[in-house]
């Protein structure tokens, strides 16, 4: 298991309080003659927010083995504890109604998110955690863009590694809390 709650981060950092999200997904087939949604874009609708779910839905194209699908889901970033009128399951429920769809005709998937915590370990000796192993955004979710930035300060991280024959990576750190990425990330944490 990788990522959020994946073994590696478990392994190097045991004990480490987190704040997670929580996420369900479902992969769909276009459905134009049921949903309200042109196929070709996608959607993001904080509709959920005054049921008490601190997020938003989401359908978006995608290709899967070559044909293409919806990705639809549901996230709550969980920032602070709210009164929710609905479980996440049954607010899904019912935005797949408003689209003609039925949640229990489709294999539902649940992601929990490890918020980015500046106070997180991000390394051990001979180890750097990226990507969701060391924390999305807790604002949106999103994760893609924010591994292809831990990414580039990992390479960094390993290049100057190698380049002083030192792999404790006690500076991996502070190079991400002074990136532009860790920033963002604070700001929206």
């Amino acid at each position: 298991m990788v990522g959020s709650k994946g073994v590696v981060r478990r392994a190097v950092i045991p004990h480490e309080a987190a704040h997670t999200a929580r996420l369900l997904e479902v992969v769909t087939e276009p459905q134009p003659e049921k949903s309200a949604h042109i196929q070709s874009d996608s959607y993001f609708d904080f509709i959920v927010v005054p049921q008490g779910i601190l997020g938003y839905v989401w359908d978006f194209p995608a290709i899967e083995r070559g044909r293409p699908v919806r990705v639809r889901g549901i996230y709550d970033s969980n920032v602070r504890t709210v009164k929710k009128d609905l479980t996440l399951r049954a607010a899904l429920a019912d935005e797949f109604e408003r689209h003609g769809l039925e949640l229990d005709d489709y294999k539902l998937e649940s992601h929990p998110f490890r918020w980015f915590e500046a106070r997180s370990a991000f390394s051990a000796p001979r180890l750097l955690l990226v990507g969701d192993a060391a924390g999305v955004d807790a604002l949106f979710g999103e994760g893609i863009s924010l591994a292809l930035g831990y990414g580039g300060l990992a390479a960094a991280e390993i290049r100057d590694a190698f380049a002083i024959n030192d792999f404790s990576f006690r500076d991996y750190h502070t190079r991400i809390l002074h990136s532009a990425l860790g920033k963002a990330l604070r700001r929206r944490t």
